[in-house]
């Protein structure tokens, strides 16, 4: 319970929009990884992995008129 929780919270901090289910996810995720190793720092590297990938992408999908 306490993993939806936190994820939920995680997520709505993005914002009510289409990123919501993915900020969900990765709330999950983040959550997981920090049980598995015991330190944020895991959650943190996700996260910056996340935005990353969001942003390289980003150009990929404009050009093809996604």
């Amino acid at each position: 319970m306490a993993v939806v929780v936190s994820a939920a919270v995680f997520a709505v901090a993005h914002g009510i929009n289409p990123i919501l289910p993915v900020a969900f996810v990765v709330g999950v995720l983040a959550v997981l990884l920090f049980r598995w190793s015991g330190s944020i720092w895991s959650g943190v590297v996700l996260h910056g992995v996340n935005n990353a990938t969001a942003l390289l992408a980003s150009p990929f999908f404009a050009l093809a008129g996604a």
